[in-house]
């Protein structure tokens, strides 16, 4: 029986079937994900097509490469009586490819939605939270019209797969000279074919998503790249990183310019350097007498600065905020140092910046080294040391770098009743507030408790009366707009119940983001998802004055900042300084998200693409590129934070000399 349709007609068809399915798929990608401004132009667009096709084309080609050796399969188990098995595991193999394939790619669209960037290797760590992730995506996302649109790309791809190896497939068993050398004749061109274009064309380097890079428009490179090309290239990267001795980044400085460069940014005028591998590790005399006031740190969840009416921003979704910040120490200009809530509870109490690739929280190093932290310096001088979560407290490994860094005792959902655990991720931030409250005031002082608040996490499920947000009027932020009302809320009442208790007159509260919240905005790095509205405020008056700080700083400040505070001398290896020392000089933030790196000042935010090679300078006013500013303080700044992190989370350096 004569084949239906040749071997070279079988992969031109496969090949340009994918295509199709990838580019309907990029399609309803820019659809969801379509910003609200700095769309770009038509011409953005084009190009997006035009660049991503080289990336489509790699991922078709391995599809194609891997259906050909199923095809070479097929025709030796035919020479042996086995057609029948080289078929089915031919309909195997399109089952597999197009189950994964496109599930990834499906699910990239709105993971894309939530983080505005492609799915990357991070993903995997969470696979141990599936029950929070899956009530979240079911809550926050149309899972039925996803699961439909699953169903119907994937089974057109097996379909039409399966008619055409049955075209192509030979029912004749008896073995065709002719035939076999035919076929082996366009194996032999196809392979190579399809191996160049998998590695993106004959260049000296493999296909890069650095490739992607062709627009001053954010969006319209990430349309050219495809989740699956994203995601794999991601895992490839991270096992790189963690194979290679440089950690994949060319170094730029030695040890001894790092140690250098970093003092000149952090060192102020109370701090005596100690010797050992910690180059950061001094010893800071505030000049001042010890205090020993309570200290609650609430760790707030994605409460961005850039929704607080306190610092400037609108829409002002904050009115309790506004009113501490009113009788407390407001900082104006401070920044989070990442994107995730494990890089900021490991800021907010030690003053370590942002890890580049997996967050230092679940990496080995942390069980064996002991940072510097707040309730660790605060235990030494008697305090007791609490921490409070609705949550899991495992997430993320919370729970041991919050043992490692001095904290005694820690209260998580389990330690809730089960009537209290009314949304997904676990027990709201009024009924944690409250049980903060009741156990406080039979605590013994003095006291140090952070309290890492909930609500404010997609789903966002808050109580009706807080749904006030109109999806037309903010169609890309209703949502979290709602979680951040309700979040303002919980902190409000908290306050108000507690601010007349005797032990609150002897406290010092301090409300301060974990990260912020993307909004859509198509850059590289959106430094106002990074603002973050650092409050220190008392019921006691005397103990904290109302002021305005302008100084520029993040999150890895408010360690020397509250013991600036709390005076006497204390052991610390900080990558910030006391904002409310007088003569801070260099204000700026490092900060961390996904490949990108970044330096923000008062005026511009400057980004360098680790993997992509390049970098650039935005005037933060219109993200606007200036290329009449020279950016070599800017790059020194970066790589000094960069490798020197990178440096002392490979050696152990980051914390205390004997641990």
């Amino acid at each position: 029986m004569k084949e239906k349709i040749g071997l070279v007609k079988y992969i031109v068809y496969q090949y340009l079937l994918i295509l199709v399915l990838i580019t309907i798929n990029k399609l309803l990608f820019i659809y969801v994900n379509i910003p609200l401004k700095d769309r770009g132009d038509y011409r953005d667009y084009i190009g997006s097509f035009k660049n991503g096709l080289i990336f489509d084309s790699a991922l078709s080609s391995y599809i194609i490469l891997g259906s050909l050796v199923m095809y070479i399969l097929y025709k030796v188990l035919s020479l042996i009586k086995l057609e029948i098995v080289g078929r089915y595991l031919s309909y195997l193999y399109s089952l597999i490819i197009g189950i994964i394939f496109f599930t990834i790619m499906i699910l990239d669209i709105w993971y894309y939605n939530t983080f505005t960037h492609h799915a990357d290797v991070t993903v995997f760590g969470y696979t141990g939270h599936m029950n929070e992730i899956w009530l979240t995506f079911w809550m926050e996302y149309p899972v039925i019209k996803i699961i439909l649109w699953f169903l119907l790309i994937v089974t057109t791809y097996i379909v039409c797969s399966v008619i055409n190896f049955n075209k192509v497939g030979n029912k004749n068993l008896k073995f065709n000279c002719l035939e076999t050398i035919k076929s082996s004749l366009i194996i032999i061109v196809v392979i190579p074919i399809f191996v160049i274009s998998a590695r993106g064309g004959i260049t000296g380097a493999t296909l890069t998503w650095g490739r992607a890079e062709f627009s001053q428009n954010y969006f319209s490179n990430q349309i050219a790249l495809n989740g699956v090309f994203a995601l794999l290239q991601s895992v490839d990267v991270n096992r790189n990183m963690k194979s290679s001795d440089a950690n994949s980044i060319k170094k730029r400085f030695t040890p001894d310019e790092l140690k250098t460069n970093v003092r000149s940014y952090v060192t102020q005028s109370q701090d005596i350097y100690l010797p050992g591998e910690n180059v950061l590790r001094r010893i800071t005399n505030t000049q001042k007498p010890v205090i020993k006031p309570n200290v609650v740190m609430v760790l707030m969840e994605s409460f961005m600065g850039s929704n607080v009416g306190a610092l400037g921003y609108e829409p002002d979704l904050t009115p309790n905020y506004d009113r501490l910040a009113k009788e407390g120490i407001v900082f104006k200009n401070i920044y989070s140092t990442g994107k995730r809530s494990n890089r900021g509870i490991v800021s907010a109490i030690t003053g370590y910046p942002s890890s580049y690739g997996q967050a230092l929280i679940k990496k080995a190093i942390v069980g064996r080294r002991t940072f510097y932290s707040i309730p660790d310096i605060l235990k030494k001088r008697g305090y007791n040391t609490s921490f409070y979560y609705g949550g899991d407290i495992e997430f993320d490994n919370m729970k041991a770098f919050l043992v490692r860094s001095g904290i005694d005792k820690i209260c998580g959902m389990k330690s809730f009743s089960k009537k209290d655990k009314t949304i997904a991720w676990g027990v709201p931030d009024d009924k944690v507030f409250d049980k903060i409250s009741d156990d406080l005031k039979k605590l013994k002082q003095p006291f140090f408790v952070e309290a890492f608040t909930l609500s404010n996490h997609s789903p966002y499920d808050v109580p009706d009366k807080f749904k006030t947000h109109s999806k037309v009027k903010y169609p890309k932020m209703y949502k979290k707009y709602d979680g951040v009302a309700f979040a303002d809320y919980a902190v409000g009442r908290f306050t108000d119940s507690v601010k007349n208790k005797e032990w609150a007159k002897n406290t010092i509260f301090i409300f301060v983001a974990d990260h912020g919240a993307d909004r859509g905005v198509p850059v590289e790095i959106d430094w106002k998802k990074f603002t973050n509205p650092l409050l220190i405020w008392s019921p006691n008056k005397k103990m904290v004055k109302p002021q305005i700080i302008d100084t520029l700083g993040s999150q890895s400040d408010i360690l020397p900042t509250l013991m600036g505070i709390l005076g006497g001398e204390y052991e610390h290896a900080t990558w910030g300084k006391n904002l409310l020392l007088k003569g801070n000089k260099k204000e700026f933030a490092y900060v961390v998200d996904t490949q990108y790196v970044g330096i923000i000042d008062k005026d511009y935010i400057y980004i360098e693409d680790i993997v992509g090679k390049k970098d650039k300078l935005l005037r933060k006013k219109d993200n606007k590129v200036v290329k009449e500013i020279d950016l070599a303080d800017y790059r020194k700044k970066t790589r000094t934070f960069l490798e020197l992190s990178i440096k002392q989370e490979k050696e152990g350096t980051f914390g205390k000399e004997n641990y």
